[in-house]
Formats: C-alpha cells, structure tokens, sequence
C-alpha cells in the first residue's frame, strides 16, 4: 500500500527540505529535484500523485514542467510555487495547465489544502470510491483556521465491488496524517510513452473532452459553440483555478457556474451564489466575508459571510464588474492568499473556496476606464468561458424550445404541448436581445394561451415587447398583460386620442371603451397600429377574450 506520492521541484535546498518535511507530516511522500531536465526525468521514470515546482529553475522555467506535462499525462496535476511577486506568471501557469500555485512560504494549512484538492480530483478520476474516515474529517480540521489536521483524519477507499478489502494503513506514524491510501498494492506505471497514452495529445490540439449526458440535458443545442461551452466545463471542473464566464444577460451564465461545480470535486460541497449588483455598496463586505459583533452600527452578533459559507465548495460573484472598487483588494487577497478577515476581527483566517465570476460587461474596457483593477481582473480570468448569445446559434433554437416547454410545464404541473413547425421556424426569426431567458419566458407564456398545440399564432399573441421580424417584416408588440399594456398609466401617443383620456381607468371600464372605439372602427388596421399590434395579432385576442364585434 502506498500513500500519495509528490514531487517537488525547487532549486533551493532549504524549500525542498521544507516542503518534504510538511508533506511528510501530511501522510505524503516527496521526492526532490533541483531543475527541469531532473525534475521531468523523475516523472517520466516514476509515479507520482503531485507535482509541485517553482516557476524560475536555473536551467529553464517551471512553466516547461507544466506545459510537458499537460502534454504528455493531463491527469497529473501540476501545481506551481511562486515568490508574492510573480503570481501573474503562476495566473499565466494555471492557463496553461496548472492546477493550483502556492505563495512561498507555504504554510502547512495552505498545503494541506492543496493535498485535499488534489486527493478530491483522484477520486474523480478512479473507479473506486473513497471517503474521509476519523473523529473530526481532513476537510473539517482544514476548515477551522489556525487548527492542524488530526491523526484520526485518513483518506481511504472502499474496496470495489467483488474484490476484497486487503489491509490497509494510514502510511505514517501516529502523529502524522495520511491523506492518500489507496486499497491496491499496485504501484503506478510511471510515464507511458506519447504514442500509448490514450489521453495524449498531437501538438498543440486538445481531446475533446467526454460530457456526460445529464450535461448535455442541463446545456441543451448541438451547435458547435455551445459544443465547445459543455467540454469547456467538463475540462475547468477538473482545475481549482478561478474561471470568469462572460456572456450577454440571459444567455446562462449560472447554469454554467451551477453545472462546472457539480462536475467538479466540489460538488458535495455547498454553491453560494451571490449578485454584486443586488446589495448595497455599504453592506456587501459584512454579506461577503462576515463580521463580527460590533463590527459596524447594528452589528448585534456575528455574522457568518458568503465566503465562509461556501467553505468547500464554490463561490458564485454574479455580475462581478458592479463590485465595488473598494472592495476589490479584499478579494484579489482572497484568490491570491486563500484568506479573509471579517469587519472587526484581528486576524485572517484560511479558506478553501473555489470562485467563479461572471459578467455581461466588457471587464477589459472597466479596467480601461479605470472602473476595474487590473490585477483583480487578470486573477479573475485564469480561465474564461465565453458564452454566445442565442442569436448566434440559432439552429439550437428547436432543441432549447422543446426542452424549456417540457420544463416550465413541468414547473406549472402541466402537460407540455406541442411546438409545431411553424411555430419553431419563426422563432429562428427572432433577435432574441433577452436570449436565453426570453425565450423561456415567451414560452411560458404560450403555455398560457395555448389551447393544445403551441402555433405561430399563439406566439405571435404573447411576442415579447421587443419585436419580432415575421417573414413580411413587421415586428409585432407585447401582452404580457393582453391589451392593457399598450393602455398603461402615463403612456403618450398621440395615435391612440379615443384611449388617451381613459388611460387612468381600471381594466374592466378600458374594456367597454374598447368595445365602443372597435364598434366604431370600419376597419381592424388602424386600431391595431394603434394599439402596436398587428392586425392579425388583434383579431386573434379579440376573437380570444369574447372581444370581436359581431359585425366583423
């Protein structure tokens, strides 16, 4: 039996002697390299779990070691040491592979961390099963700052099914801590060749990843960039580095944020999402990162933050550009040093969080305009999903359509109805400026008015107020409250004289002047445009509500 297996790479003898020390006392073991061409030739002679390596080494960089061996064995992390200084180039080594980086001096907690992380992305990829046995559990004593883990605390397998449970050990002395114990005696076949690694990959072009088909189900259209978005999420649940998704509103970037935590090894942990535009610039420090009693006026108890919370798991910072500009060094301190400090409390305290952002803005040209920091940004933007609008792949449209009709029918607890092909061909059609979110709200009010089958027609009647283009070029209007709407309090158009003066009128008295205006009317056309429908779109209201004069 074997427990994990790290090598380290530095060029100082003083960090490598530390950092084996501090693995030792983890339950890990080290082995040691001093350059690239001996760190690289121990892993392609031997089998490790880890490898840790600086970023400067005298005979080339640590980004060398990364990029090898993302080329050769994508399923060895990587994680690279860096000096305060040059954590923009540990940002530049996380893009290319790297799972992780530690800021010298690594501390054992912040270790620790990592060995978790690390342990949780094993799992993922075995077939056996593993689970923290002991009193308090690795990740509870890692969550509670300043306490070292316990003897008790054991990372171990349960054996497969059909196999039996051969002996095992923690793979350290009593004061020590095993995070790794594999049941198999097997040891590791060392670097296999790039021509028989399944996973290997031809110069510079990624194997796409598999996605599983419950993904595919969550992230619904088969169009090639909405392909690429799924195996994107697939290959970033496996890092534990910052990803930014970027996308207009509407087009689905927390399902993405909800879909790459439950992909990764965090998934059991919890997911705390949070809009940086929803709170108050005054409170949304205490909301994040927690406060203690009488940090601030009002302050009558502690105060558990959004950070603390997500202890684990993953941390959701919805339209990040509208943080505020003061608080944007708490958070860069937190994705550089894995710390935070509640309002009234004298020391930081470790966390284990991974953070997700998004944005609908454009968070280069908010640095630009100084509006961003820099540095907040680059660190945000180690990995960055980009997200299409609906009117980019249009050819999703009938696939999503079925899909979110099934799904707000379900909501309702009704039946879901039919889209005929009509009805799908014009909403390829549309410009969709509310992308995915409007159409699930367009169609949710088609399953409103829909009398069996969901037809052009009924679309038509609930178009969204931003207008449609039909195949003739008119745009048709809004009736999310059906002929009310263009009848609102305060609404000025001097096209609409016999409704103007009722406008303060409740509904059922706009109703009977309506009745008299369209009993009137020699023809249905104008009142439409009036009314800023089409006169096909009115006469299937009026025909709806009891409303068409007999007349006509």
């Amino acid at each position: 039996m074997r427990v994990m297996r790290v090598l380290v790479i530095d060029d100082e003898p003083d960090v490598r002697l530390t950092l084996a020390h501090l693995l030792k006392r983890l339950g890990a073991s080290a082995e040691t390299a001093e350059d690239v061409a001996s760190g690289l030739a121990a892993a392609r002679s031997q089998a490790f779990d880890l490898v840790i390596t600086d970023l400067r080494l005298p005979d080339g960089s640590g980004m060398d070691i990364v990029l090898t061996i993302e080329q050769e064995r994508p399923t060895l992390p990587v994680a690279v040491l860096t000096a305060y200084g040059d954590i923009d180039t540990a940002v530049a080594a996380m893009k290319h592979g790297a799972v992780d980086f530690l800021t010298k001096p690594v501390s054992r907690e912040r270790l620790a961390q990592l060995l978790l992380s690390v342990a949780a992305l094993r799992r993922d990829r075995i077939s056996s099963r593993w689970e923290v046995v002991g009193e308090s559990g690795a990740g509870k004593a890692l969550s509670q700052a300043g306490k070292s883990l316990t003897s008790t605390d054991v990372v171990v397998p349960k054996p497969a099914e059909g196999h039996q449970a051969s002996a095992w050990a923690p793979g350290a002395s009593s004061s020590q801590t095993a995070l790794w114990a594999p049941v198999s005696t097997t040891q590791h076949a060392p670097f296999p060749a790039p021509d028989s690694d399944p996973k290997v990959r031809s110069g510079s072009t990624l194997s796409p990843p598999e996605v599983p088909v419950w993904v595919e189900e969550r992230l619904v259209g088969q169009s090639p960039a909405i392909v690429a978005v799924r195996q994107q999420l697939v290959r970033f649940a496996r890092s534990l580095a910052p990803v930014l998704i970027q996308g207009p509103s509407g087009s689905g970037k927390e399902c993405c944020a909800r879909l790459l935590h439950e992909l990764s090894p965090r998934r059991d942990a919890p997911f705390v999402a949070i809009n940086c535009g929803a709170i108050p610039a005054d409170l949304i420090e205490a909301e994040l990162f927690g406060a203690l009693k009488g940090a601030y006026t009002g302050a009558s108890s502690d105060r558990r933050g959004l950070v603390a919370q997500a202890e684990g798991g993953t941390l959701f910072l919805d339209e990040i550009a509208e943080l505020p500009l003061a608080l944007q060094p708490k958070l860069l301190r937190l994705l550089q040093e894995r710390t935070i400090r509640p309002l009234g409390a004298a020391k930081e305290r470790a966390v284990d969080v991974r953070i997700v952002a998004a944005t609908h803005v454009d968070l280069a040209a908010a640095v630009a305009a100084g509006r961003f920091r820099e540095d907040l940004y680059y660190r945000l933007a180690v990995l960055v999903l980009t997200l299409p609008a609906l009117a980019q792949r249009v050819e999703d449209i009938p696939l999503l359509a079925t899909a979110l009709l099934e799904r707000v029918a379900r909501r309702n607890g009704m039946a879901a109805p039919q889209l005929t092909a009509e009805a799908l061909a014009f909403l390829q059609q549309h410009a969709w400026p509310g992308n995915v979110r409007e159409l699930e709200n367009w169609l949710e009010r088609a399953l409103v008015y829909a009398e069996g089958a969901v037809t052009r027609e009924v679309l038509e009647a609930c178009a969204p107020a931003s207008g449609v283009a039909t195949s003739r070029g008119v745009a048709v209007g809004e009736c999310s409250e059906p002929l009310f709407l263009p009848l609102s309090v305060g609404e000025s158009n001097d096209l609409r004289p016999p409704l103007q003066a009722e406008a303060s009128l409740q509904p059922a008295p706009a109703l009977q002047v309506l009745r008299t205006w369209l009993a009137g009317a020699s023809d249905l056309a104008p009142v439409a445009q009036r009314l800023g429908l089409t006169e096909r779109q009115l006469r299937y209201r009026l025909e709806k509500w009891g409303l068409m004069p007999s007349s006509r």
